[in-house]
């Protein structure tokens, strides 16, 4: 589609761009997080690690933000997105990062530690994609981006098309 229309890739217009990104402080999360930032972007990141949060910070100095948040706290969430507007200005791109997974076997798998997989994987996205959508409606433009990550046994479950689907549906997102 950009090459029919001649738009610039995603890298070159993150300059003066403003992204929450969910967990992690390192991994996939961090790695885009440099990524972002490298191009101009300012970055609020999330996460539950404090540590992980403080040497980010470190590393990146003004140009992030950090905020411990719980994706399955939408408390947590809501501040995220608000720490965005509050410390940049705005709020451009939402980037749902976190996931987890539990790797054993169905048979002796605890209902709580399944529950604790929907509620990062399926209720953080949609938070993050309520929340930070609310902001982009009122600067009347922005984009959302989910990690759909998968082990080998495909047990991770992404529901973000379905969510994105209810925000469009809704009208609050475009």
């Amino acid at each position: 589609r950009c090459r029919r229309t001649g738009c610039a890739p995603l890298f070159l217009r993150l300059g003066g761009r403003v992204a929450p990104i969910t967990s992690r402080a390192s991994g996939i999360g961090l790695a885009t997080t440099r990524r972002f930032v490298a191009d101009g972007a300012r970055v609020v990141v999330g996460d539950i690690d404090d540590d992980a949060l403080g040497a980010v910070a470190d590393e990146l100095g003004d140009a992030v933000a950090t905020v411990r948040c719980d994706v399955t706290v939408e408390d947590d969430v809501a501040r995220l997105a608000d720490a965005a507007v509050e410390r940049f200005g705005r709020l451009n791109i939402a980037f749902a990062n976190a996931g987890t997974a539990s790797l054993g076997r169905v048979v002796d798998l605890a209902v709580h530690e399944w529950s604790r997989v929907l509620d990062v994987n399926l209720t953080g996205p949609m938070l993050t994609i309520k929340h930070a959508a609310r902001r982009m409606v009122r600067g009347q433009m922005g984009a959302a981006l989910d990690l759909d990550t998968r082990d080998e046994l495909g047990q991770v479950v992404n529901a973000f098309n379905e969510v994105a689907s209810a925000l469009v549906a809704s009208g609050a997102y475009r």
